[in-house]
C-alpha cells in the first residue's frame, strides 16, 4: 500500500490505527487525532519517506528507508521515529528527549 497525503489532505485518527506501508509514504497533510487516538506507521519501502507536516501521538517505523522531516517547515513532532536513516531538512529544527 502507498500513503500519498497531500497538503490538502486531512487523516482523521480514532482510537489507534496502524498502517502498513510497502512502496511509498509522504505525509503533507494534517492528521487529527479523535479522543485518545493514536497513530503507527510501518513502512516497509525502500524509497525515502517523507514528513512534512507536525505530528503528535505517532510512532514511525522504517528499517528499510530513509525518511526526511521538516521538508515543508514542520513545526513539531511528537512519537517515536525508528528508521534506517533520518534526515533533518534544511532550517529544520530537531529537539529530542533521549
Amino acid at each position: 500500500m502507498t500513503a500519498m497525503l497531500e497538503p490538502d489532505s486531512v487523516l482523521n485518527v480514532t482510537g489507534s490505527v496502524t498502517l502498513v506501508l510497502g512502496s511509498n509514504f509522504a505525509l503533507r497533510g494534517k492528521v487529527n487525532y479523535v479522543g485518545s487516538g493514536r497513530l503507527t506507521i510501518i513502512y516497509l519501502g525502500t524509497n525515502t519517506a517523507f514528513i512534512e507536516r507536525q505530528m503528535a501521538k505517532v510512532d514511525y517505523y522504517s528499517p528499510n528507508a530513509k525518511v526526511v522531516l521538516g521538508a515543508s517547515g514542520i513545526t513539531s513532532y511528537v512519537g517515536t521515529i525508528t528508521a534506517l536513516q533520518i534526515e533533518a531538512a534544511p532550517y529544520a529544527t530537531i529537539m529530542c528527549d533521549i
